[in-house]
C-alpha cells in the first residue's frame, strides 16, 4: 500500500506512473490500472484513510496557508 500511495501521490503525470501501477496491480488487469489513474485523487484519499498516511495535498495546502 505504501508504494501505491507514494506512486499515486507523486507529482509525476499519469503517463509516467502507469507502468509502475501496472507492475503493482498486475499487467493482466490494465483496465484496473486505467481506472486507478482516472480516479487518482480519490484512490490517494482512500488509501490515506485506510492506512493512516497523510495525503500530500493537505501538507502542501497547510504550508501554503502558513505564508
Amino acid at each position: 500500500m505504501a508504494t501505491l500511495h507514494s506512486t499515486l501521490s507523486s507529482t509525476r503525470p499519469n503517463d509516467d506512473i502507469s507502468a509502475d501501477i501496472a507492475e503493482l496491480v498486475g499487467f493482466d488487469d490494465i483496465e484496473l490500472v486505467m481506472e486507478i489513474l482516472d480516479n487518482r485523487a480519490t484512490v490517494v484519499q482512500e488509501v490515506s484513510r485506510m492506512t493512516g498516511f497523510s495525503p500530500p495535498l493537505k501538507t502542501i495546502e497547510s504550508k501554503l496557508h502558513s505564508f
